[in-house]
């Protein structure tokens, strides 16, 4: 089928949230699904039945897919929401001027995905230590490489990391909302011919749900 039109200024955005099999998984995916949704900023990428996470219909698992199918999923986004990993590569897919969002293992800290997505005009933005529970964390990951489990996170990256940087991720659901408002603002900007230097000098401003349902809008007050 052919990708929908481009969003209104005032849509929701349109978000692809991708988890993982085997490694890297996300533990909370439910949790984080419902969070966005609260934001009142989010519609979701319609997903296939086959494809869905069994734990969260909301999100999919791109290896269910055909290539084609996957294609037609990010071109339709807006917004990509994945673990790090190779999902991250979808961004090459998106319309310009979209956002992939890359939720990262704790104590971790890998900047491979932000040159290809830059590459292809779309904004890469991060949530780092995302296992906010330290303690479960040491508890799962600490034996798999003592050495890599605290300290600076860029010594995850190293090959004896492997271990800690492909535990199970608990995202931290408050700061991925908080990372997705900047998204909203990034997405909104650009479809208003707001971004870069001709941007014209505008109130700073916020989108969410309003107490009756609407949606604020990008400028200005709500129209009744």
């Amino acid at each position: 089928p052919p990708p929908p039109p481009p969003p209104g200024p005032n849509d929701r955005l349109r978000v692809l949230l991708v988890t993982r099999g085997g490694t890297r998984r996300l533990r909370n995916a439910r949790a984080l699904a419902d969070g966005l949704e609260a934001t009142g900023l989010v519609s979701w990428v319609e997903v296939r039945s086959h494809a869905a996470d069994a734990d969260e219909p909301r999100a999919v698992r791109l290896e269910r897919l055909a290539f084609e199918e996957q294609v037609l999923l990010a071109h339709a986004a807006d917004v990509l929401v994945c673990v790090h990993g190779a999902a991250l590569t979808s961004a090459l897919f998106m319309r310009e001027g979209a956002v992939a969002i890359d939720v990262l293992p704790s104590n971790f800290v890998e900047y491979a995905w932000h040159h290809l997505a830059v590459a292809a005009g779309v904004h890469y933005l991060f949530v780092p230590h995302a296992s906010h529970d330290a303690d479960d964390h040491a508890r799962r990951c600490a034996p798999h490489a003592p050495a890599c489990a605290t300290g600076a996170p860029y010594a995850a990256g190293r090959m004896e990391c492997l271990g800690v940087r492909n535990c199970d991720v608990a995202a931290d659901v408050g700061a991925v909302e908080l990372v997705l408002r900047q998204a909203d603002v990034l997405v909104r900007q650009r479809m208003r011919g707001l971004d870069r230097a001709h941007a014209p000098a505008v109130a700073p401003w916020l989108r969410g749900s309003l107490a009756d349902g609407r949606m604020e809008p990008l400028l200005g007050p709500p129209k009744s």
